[in-house]
């Protein structure tokens, strides 16, 4: 993280199972309320190929401005499955995070299109809660909504 005054860099957030090919920090978004919230489009939390997952941070500044900053939890998607690349893009609106996954699609797990339709998912920050997933009804492939 980098302090706006200054433009020092005070601060570097890693996943606590990064590994070099799980493109952390494919989508950074950021809540009033403090959560940090990374994309790891390429992990591969379920050991499905390329799944995605997004992980959240608690920033915290104690009485004397110090910052510490906490892994809170990683989401992932109540239906994962391969290519989806969830954590692609991030959005944030109050307590509510919009993440996009390029490749999931309106089919069953498995039987996903080479070019998806995509899927946004929302979740609520603080308890990490599935709220619902928004995928088009145009099933012809290849819209990347959430991207």
């Amino acid at each position: 993280m980098v302090d706006i005054g200054s433009g020092r860099i005070d601060s570097v957030l890693v996943a606590p199972d990064a590994n070099p090919y799980m493109n952390f920090g494919s989508a950074i978004a950021m809540t009033p309320s403090g959560y940090v919230l990374v994309g790891a489009s390429r992990d591969n939390p379920l050991n499905l190929y390329t799944t995605g997952a997004v992980h959240v941070y608690i920033v915290m500044v104690d009485g004397a401005g110090n910052r510490q900053i906490a892994h809170r939890q990683k989401l992932v998607a109540q239906d994962p499955i391969d290519e989806a690349r969830f954590g692609a893009a991030i959005a944030v609106s109050g307590r509510t995070a919009a993440i996009g996954a390029r490749g999931p699609d309106n089919y069953p797990p498995g039987l996903m299109t080479p070019q998806g339709n995509g899927a946004v998912y929302l979740f609520d920050v603080p308890t990490g809660q599935q709220l619902a997933k928004v995928a088009p009804v145009d099933t012809a492939g290849n819209g990347a909504l959430g991207c």
